[in-house]
């Protein structure tokens, strides 16, 4: 038998759900993406996919590594002043690409490989070398006013902070493998 919904239109091949009513006038049309806000909402921060869940945390829930070894790897990236990324690499927690793959699809990051990649020097220009090699940034390209970036996992709001006092809100992150990125910082910036 055929389930009818109060429009008439069955569930097994229907548009609508369950009890759905067609209103006359109304589009079935999704809302444009905003359009549940209200005006007094805060804005919606474009880097709050980053920020959600530490690369740590995703790592234990993932099964990749256990709580104890995940604080003892953050630990010693902090005492180091290095990326978490170079820690879990260098304790061969991941390779290089297992770890960009899971940012990729975790953090929904484009992968970007940077071997053959031909960088323009003006890329470079106007960056601190310390703050591109400290974080381990690599510009990429540059679209109107959007800035694209390769990182080796996503960027703290400390990066996101620095990256945007200089350069401004719009910019855009590709994942790349954390090798990559150190080779390409030693080639192109001094």
């Amino acid at each position: 038998p055929r389930h009818l919904t109060p429009t008439g239109v069955g569930r097994r091949g229907g548009r609508k759900s369950p009890g759905a009513v067609a209103v006359p006038g109304e589009s079935s049309s999704p809302r444009p993406r905003g359009a549940d806000r209200f005006a007094g909402d805060p804005p919606v921060d474009p880097f709050d996919k980053y920020l959600r869940r530490p690369l740590d945390e995703l790592l234990v829930n993932q099964g990749v590594l256990n709580r104890p070894k995940a604080d003892e790897l953050v630990a010693s990236a902090v005492e180091a002043d290095e990326p978490f990324s170079t820690a879990l690499l260098d304790a061969a927690v991941l390779t290089p690409w297992d770890l960009a793959r899971l940012i990729a699809v975790h953090y929904q990051m484009p992968a970007h490989p940077l071997a053959g990649y031909k960088f323009e020097k003006d890329l470079f220009s106007g960056l601190r070398p310390e703050v591109l090699h400290r974080y381990r940034f690599v510009p990429l390209a540059v679209f109107g006013r959007t800035r694209t970036f390769a990182v080796a996992e996503p960027p703290s709001r400390e990066r996101l902070d620095t990256l945007t006092a200089t350069l401004g809100t719009s910019l855009f992150f590709f994942v790349a493998e954390a090798p990559e990125i150190q080779r390409v910082l030693a080639e192109h910036v001094k």
